[in-house]
């Protein structure tokens, strides 16, 4: 197997990531859903290169947010102008991210048994039980 003699874009963006945290957060906090928060601020020459080297990476995916992003582009295509040209995004490297269960609450059944319910959810999406009532939060 050939090893792949590019340098790996996201070691550009751990680097500035050490180099941008070593500083003291402006924010750092723990939510009321349990999740710690801490936001640096950066330069303008760190922002920029956090941008080059994000630039550098050949392919980003919408994990969440694709259906914004889907909305902003045919804005863009009926509306036109300045204000229609962007929007806010935000990427992450995917060895400096953790993506949380996205897990669904179901109030109603239509009038259906939680037998039934299930059956006919089964027909359209793979179901799994779980070992408990409460979302895995590594």
């Amino acid at each position: 197997m050939r090893k792949h003699l590019d340098p790996d874009p996201t070691e550009a963006l751990d680097r500035l990531s050490r180099a941008i945290t070593a500083g003291e957060p402006i924010y750092d906090f723990r939510a009321d859903d349990g999740i710690h928060h801490t936001i640096w601020k950066t330069s303008a020459q760190e922002a920029t290169a956090v941008v080059d080297a994000f630039g550098a990476i050949p392919a980003l995916y919408i994990a969440d947010g694709h259906h914004r992003a889907a909305s902003a582009a045919r804005a863009r295509t009926q509306i036109g102008g300045d204000e229609a040209s962007s929007f806010i995004a935000v990427a992450f490297p995917d060895n400096q991210m953790h993506i949380l269960p996205y897990n669904r609450t179901v109030k109603d059944l239509a009038g259906r048994t939680p037998a039934q319910f299930l059956d006919a959810l089964r027909a359209r999406v793979p179901v799994t039980s779980a070992s408990s009532s409460s979302p895995p939060y590594a």
